[in-house]
């Protein structure tokens, strides 16, 4: 009796199918098949009541589920705890400056499976702290000179007014908002950049009437009419505008050393996956 056939036992008494433990285990359904074939021999019984191209668990197989599952229960726990001591805790520093809220989700999620990794999130920094991170968070940018570099997602970015602004019930184009006044994030975001980009596309430069490097201070002019702004997110006081012609998107990156450590290579991994399922 081996370790496989049981658990090759346990997943197909759970689906039924001999193809889903398959398809989980990366192996044809046959091995599958065998292996609870020579289990039963083993034990001397069915487990399985077989009709053509399905199996239904039996009694005795479910009887063997049963205490299974508290052995594999166990087996988690042992393991878990085994983890915890062999593995020497790891700390992984970030260096946050875009998709803050994502990020905090990423972090909690891979810390469900890898209780061993700490981490040092920072969100506001100097440029003297970029060398210290092991992985950066933010925009498109060429400042990350000697980095690697993946996408984690694309979005959107909206034209956005204050609630009460005349401009909110009407269908516009960009030269529409050439005597308009704007607010903007510093000269070095993609936010400007994108702006800048926008109106100039339209023939006309914006008339930039607060600049602030603070993401409160941005959204407040907008909510207050000081001017109109650019993001990915609306509220209840500063409304996305009807501008046909504005079709931007701020890209997102994860920027980390080539020399990178296996634990940070490893949360890259699954960086790359949750940006695919999300």
């Amino acid at each position: 009796m081996e370790l496989l056939q049981l658990k090759y036992f346990f997943d197909s008494a759970r689906s039924e199918s001999f193809a889903k433990t398959a398809e989980k285990y990366m192996v044809p359904a046959s091995s599958v098949s065998s292996a609870v074939k020579r289990l039963e021999n083993e034990l001397g019984c069915k487990l399985f009541d077989r009709s053509c191209n399905k199996i239904t668990l039996n009694e005795k197989g479910r009887k063997l589920q049963r205490s299974l599952a508290k052995v594999f229960d166990e087996l988690d726990k042992v393991g878990a705890e085994l983890a915890r001591n062999g593995i020497q805790d790891v700390k992984i520093k970030l260096l946050v400056k875009s998709l803050r809220a994502s990020m905090v989700e990423v972090v909690a999620k891979y810390r469900e499976t890898h209780p061993n990794v700490r981490f040092e999130m920072i969100f506001d920094a100097n440029e003297r702290c970029i060398d210290s991170c092991d992985l950066i968070i933010d925009e498109k940018s060429e400042k990350y000179v000697g980095y690697k570099k993946f996408e984690i997602c694309s979005r959107k970015v909206l034209i956005k007014a204050s609630a009460d602004s005349s401009l909110c019930q009407r269908t516009l184009v960009m030269k529409d908002l050439e005597y308009q006044n704007f607010v903007t994030m510093g000269k070095e975001t993609n936010l400007h950049k994108l702006l800048l980009k926008a109106c100039k596309n339209a023939g006309f430069l914006p008339n930039i009437v607060v600049e602030t490097n603070d993401i409160a201070c941005y959204t407040r002019c907008i909510e207050r009419g000081v001017g109109l702004g650019i993001g990915r997110s609306v509220s209840k006081n500063a409304v996305a505008l009807s501008v046909i012609d504005f079709d931007e998107r701020q890209v997102f990156y994860g920027y980390y050393n080539e020399n990178a450590r296996d634990d940070i290579l490893e949360f890259v991994d699954f960086m790359r996956r949750w940006s695919v399922e999300n």
